[in-house]
C-alpha cells in the first residue's frame, strides 16, 4: 500500500456508511480527526471540514471481475447514473455513480490492469478456484509481472529446480483439457502454464514443485488472473505433448486468464479446528 487518499466531507457520518454499506469498503482505523477506510489496496481517509467547497474530486475502484462490478452495482443503484457497460477504449466494464455529496464514483473492471488489486490478506483469503474465463488474452507484460513474483518460490537447498511452460496453443490447449474431462476449465482458458521440476537438480523436486505451482496461483491472482488447480498431470503423454523431459515431475496445469466470474468460498473449518499445539513429552 502506497499511499492513501483523503477526501473532505462535512457528512463524516453519512459519508462513512455510504462507503461502507454500499460500496463495501472495510472501516480500516478511526482516529480522532480522520476515518480511514479501505479498498483492497487502497486506503481513503475521511476528514471532517466546515468547508461548503470539500465534495470534490473522484474516487475511482478496480474490481477483479465483471461480477464484481454487478454486485457493486445492485448495491448503488439508487447512486449510479447508468448501468454498467463495456468500453471499448480500453476495453473495460464498469459504472460511475455519485456519493451523498456528489463525488463522482467510478466502479470498474479492466482486463490487463497491471497493478495488484489485493492486500496480502484479501489476496489469501479471496483466491479461487476459476473454471470460466473470458476470451481476453493474457498480455506479455502482465505474465512477465507474475513471472518476476514467482521466481521467489522457495526450493530445496535454494534448487530453483522448476520451471514454467506457458501454453497458448489452442491444440494443445483443447488436447490438455480432454484429458480431463470432468474438470475441464484448460480449454475453456485463453492459455494454461505447466509447472515442473527437475530431479537431477533437486532431491525434495516434487515439493519445489508444488509450492513454485501454487506461488504462480497467488502471484496470478495479485493481479487479477485465475487459474485452478488440475491434478493428475505427472503422465507420459502429456509431458510428451509439451516437450517436458519424461523424468521431470508435472506438479499441475493450472489454467490462466481473466475470470468471468469469481465463485463465493465454500465453507471452511474454523482456524481452532485445524491447530495443534504440541508440548514435549515429559
Amino acid at each position: 500500500m502506497a499511499g492513501m487518499m483523503i477526501l473532505s466531507t462535512r457528512i463524516l457520518k453519512e459519508l462513512q456508511a455510504f462507503y461502507v454499506e454500499k460500496v463495501g469498503m472495510e472501516l480500516y482505523e478511526v482516529h480522532e480527526d480522520l476515518v480511514v477506510l479501505r479498498h483492497d489496496n487502497l486506503l481513503v481517509g475521511l476528514r471532517p471540514s466546515s468547508s461548503s467547497d470539500s465534495a470534490s474530486g473522484t474516487l475511482h475502484l478496480w474490481v477483479p471481475s465483471p461480477q464484481e462490478v454487478d454486485q457493486r452495482y445492485s448495491m448503488l443503484k439508487p447512486y449510479a447514473r447508468g448501468v454498467p457497460e463495456w468500453s471499448t477504449s480500453p476495453r473495460a466494464y464498469g459504472f460511475t455513480a455519485q456519493d451523498p455529496e456528489g463525488r463522482a464514483l467510478i466502479i470498474q473492471y479492466q482486463p490487463g490492469v497491471h497493478f495488484p488489486f489485493f492486500m496480502s490478506d484479501r489476496l489469501l483469503v479471496t483466491r479461487r478456484s476459476i473454471r470460466e474465463f473470458t476470451e481476453d488474452p493474457v498480455p506479455d507484460d502482465l505474465l512477465w509481472k507474475i513471472f518476476e513474483l514467482s521466481r521467489f518460490a522457495p526450493t530445496s537447498r535454494n534448487s530453483q529446480s522448476y520451471t514454467y511452460w506457458v501454453i497458448r496453443d489452442r491444440g494443445l490447449l483443447d488436447y490438455l483439457g480432454q484429458i480431463r474431462k470432468e474438470s475441464d476449465p484448460i480449454s475453456r482458458a485463453p492459455m494454461a502454464i505447466a509447472i515442473t521440476a527437475d530431479p537431477q537438480k533437486s532431491k525434495r523436486y516434487e515439493q519445489d514443485a508444488v509450492i513454485a505451482a501454487y506461488h504462480l496461483m497467488l502471484a496470478a491472482w495479485t493481479f487479477g488472473l485465475g487459474t485452478c488447480w488440475i491434478a493428475a498431470m505427472n503422465r507420459p503423454d502429456v509431458k510428451e505433448a509439451l516437450g517436458i523431459p519424461m523424468d521431470h515431475y508435472v506438479a499441475t496445469v493450472t489454467p490462466l486468464g481473466f475470470p468471468k466470474f469469481v465463485p463465493e468460498a465454500p465453507p471452511r473449518r474454523p482456524a481452532e479446528a485445524m491447530v495443534r499445539f504440541v508440548n514435549a513429552k515429559k
